[in-house]
């Protein structure tokens, strides 16, 4: 239950931006949603190397020790 309260804001938005084409009447939007699929896959990567980097820095380990370990 706890991991679903965790995943819920990214299943939510995901659901919101991109359309279902497992449907029949959506079923060309495919390029789209993978579009979409892939701005959101680099928005939560940036996000975490940021989050990393802050984390890092507040803790005093290096970029690059942060990096390997993640």
């Amino acid at each position: 239950m706890i991991n679903w309260y965790i995943v819920f804001p990214i299943h939510y938005m995901c659901r919101l931006t991109m359309v279902d084409v497992k449907q029949d009447r959506y079923k060309n939007y495919y390029p789209l949603t993978f579009l979409i699929s892939m701005i959101w896959i680099s928005f939560y990567s940036y996000f975490m190397v940021w989050m990393i980097t802050i984390i890092g820095y507040s803790m005093g380990i290096p970029d690059t020790v942060m990096g390997l370990t993640f």
